[in-house]
């Protein structure tokens, strides 16, 4: 795609939260290019999600989104996610296009996102992000992760071509990224976590091990999600008493009548998917 005349905005997704205009400015001057960058960040946590590139000419901005969307960000372990801004600088994020996930699970230790990302943007240009769930307490994997597509023939070429491969030290095993409220319907709400794909069962923490914490967390919730919607997810492991999503959307909280309806969510739900392709991460708080 080129660039319309006077188009010289990139926009650049997947940010890190450390990640700020001058190291942005200075990864790109690493690479011969003197851009102006702004930063849009959620009005509630502050956190940076996506940037706006501004470049000195169209030519050099259809240079930078050629040559190096989907290599690695100067630094770090993380890729270049560019596109042409749609809408200037002025904070309106471009077009959003269906995206289609797998799940790949026997994950090696030392393997990480950039690595996962790596192995299957080698063999398929759709391949958009690798992400591999981490333990909330060790920050170690899980042993699983997620691949996901902008294109729906890759991504079931994928199931098919990368099962058994090597990724990093071990072949890696595939399955269909299913969506939560799908799995809940077909089996009634008896699910079990090797019915959900996780390589490794989920580990419980509560500091004080209070058997009166009966609150479940859940984090990376996908912004459509409603209450009601999460409790009909949540529903089926037990009585509940309330349910409430944060005021920016990206988590929510579910309290159960007794721990042991908390702990068999906890075990039974996480990494597993809501909305759009987003995994859900769950632990007591």
């Amino acid at each position: 795609m080129y660039a319309k005349p006077e188009q010289n905005t990139l926009w650049m997704g997947d940010l890190e939260n450390w990640m700020d205009e001058n190291f942005l400015k200075g990864a790109w001057y690493s690479l011969g290019e003197q851009v102006n960058v702004k930063i849009i960040r959620d009005k509630i946590t502050g956190q940076a999600g996506y940037c706006f590139v501004e470049f000195s000419s169209p030519m050099a901005a259809q240079n930078a989104l050629t040559n190096f969307n989907r290599t690695l960000i100067p630094g770090t372990n993380r890729y270049f996610k560019l596109n042409w801004a749609s809408g200037g600088a002025n904070g309106k994020k471009e077009e959003k296009v269906p995206e289609y996930s797998i799940f790949v699970g026997d994950l090696a230790p030392e393997v990480n996102d950039a690595l996962l990302t790596a192995t299957f943007q080698a063999r398929y240009i759709s391949c958009k992000t690798g992400k591999v769930i981490l333990n909330p307490v060790t920050g170690l994997s899980k042993g699983y992760g997620f691949v996901r597509f902008t294109d729906e023939m890759e991504q079931q070429r994928a199931m098919t071509e990368m099962q058994g491969q090597l990724c990093g030290s071990r072949p890696i095993r595939i399955m269909p990224a299913t969506t939560l409220k799908s799995k809940i319907l077909a089996s009634g709400g008896n699910l079990t976590a090797s019915q959900l794909g996780l390589y490794q069962p989920t580990p419980l923490y509560n500091q004080h091990n209070d058997p009166n914490n009966t609150t479940v967390f859940v984090g990376n919730l996908s912004p459509s999600t409603t209450e009601d919607e999460l409790r009909s997810y949540f529903q089926p492991f037990g009585e509940i008493i309330y349910v409430k999503i944060s005021t920016n959307k990206a988590c929510g909280f579910i309290q159960y009548f007794n721990r042991q309806n908390a702990e068999n969510a906890i075990q039974q739900m996480t990494g597993s998917i809501i909305g759009n392709d987003y995994f859900i991460i769950l632990f007591l708080i």
